[in-house]
């Protein structure tokens, strides 16, 4: 059931050329903030899945150069900070380090069982789930004073899963940011062109209200000309309109007063005219 206020509402939403223009550009508006919200979010995990990806290569790479002598000679002493420097990193969920036969050396993985270093090292880097996973070779390279030959052996592989749960993080609160950053700008811009529009709309509205107190009778309006622009001379020509109005009655009073005095003047010749004629005829008589 329809209430007063609802009512009064609707046929004001359905009037108002205010209300006619802002409700498109304001659909318009979130139309647009929507698409560049979803873009900026595919684009910033774009970005960020990049760049982890990036780090994991970087850190990958250098660890397993830093790894090559100590592994090749089961130095856990040098491998332990190596392992725990990567460890701390908060992005990294677990890190394993393999011999060359694919036995456990140390790290902070789950599963400590013997691998086939060949089939780890089928894929170097693949994305399942939230994880990114890494594998690295790690060579020992000697190089031959004398003959000057360059010898690479492979002493193990290096295994990193690398967490995209910070990556999300970061997206989202990048997404957030960003929405509450553009909701503000569509809530500020609507905001304006609402009183841009009141501006603009201001004379028409008063045209309006004197048009409405004209149909009733009463030409003691005015007009207020506020610009020189187009409602301005619409405003102007109104009143010029109004005050040709105004003439009017004073127009027809004077027409009026005029006819009424030929009238009696009229009535007044025709009556000497009648006693003439009265008094002619009894002197005939």
């Amino acid at each position: 059931m329809k209430t007063p206020s609802s009512d009064s509402l609707l046929h004001f939403a359905r009037s108002s050329i205010r209300v006619k223009i802002l409700v498109p550009v304001a659909v318009i508006l979130v139309l647009l903030f929507v698409t560049l919200s979803l873009y900026s979010t595919w684009f910033a995990s774009d970005e960020a899945e990049e760049n982890l990806e990036t780090k994991a290569k970087g850190e990958s790479q250098l660890a397993a150069y830093a790894l090559s002598k100590p592994l090749a000679y089961k130095d856990l002493e040098q491998i332990k900070p190596v392992l725990d420097g990567l460890a701390s990193d908060p992005d990294v969920r677990a890190v394993a380090l393999y011999d060359a036969g694919g036995t456990f050396v140390a790290g902070h993985r789950a599963d400590p069982r013997p691998v086939a270093l060949n089939d780890l090292l089928k894929e170097r880097l693949y994305v399942a789930n939230d994880h990114m996973f890494v594998t690295r070779e790690i060579v020992d390279r000697d190089k031959d004073e004398a003959t000057g030959a360059e010898t690479v052996t492979r002493v193990g592989a290096l295994w990193i899963d690398f967490s995209s749960e910070r990556m999300a993080e970061r997206v989202r609160d990048s997404w957030l940011r960003y929405t509450f950053i553009a909701g503000l700008g569509v809530i500020a811009t609507m905001l304006l062109l609402a009183w841009v529009m009141t501006r603009l709309f201001a004379p028409i509205h008063d045209l309006t209200r004197v048009a409405g107190e004209i149909v009733r009778g009463d030409l003691t309006q005015t007009v207020m000309v506020r610009s020189t622009d187009e409602i301005g001379q619409l405003a102007s020509a109104f009143g010029q309109m109004l005050a040709k109005l105004r003439e009017i009655p004073l127009r027809l009073h004077a027409s009026t007063e005029l006819l009424t005095d030929s009238v009696n003047s009229l009535s007044k010749s025709t009556t000497a005219q009648s006693e003439t004629v009265t008094r002619q005829a009894a002197a005939v008589q």
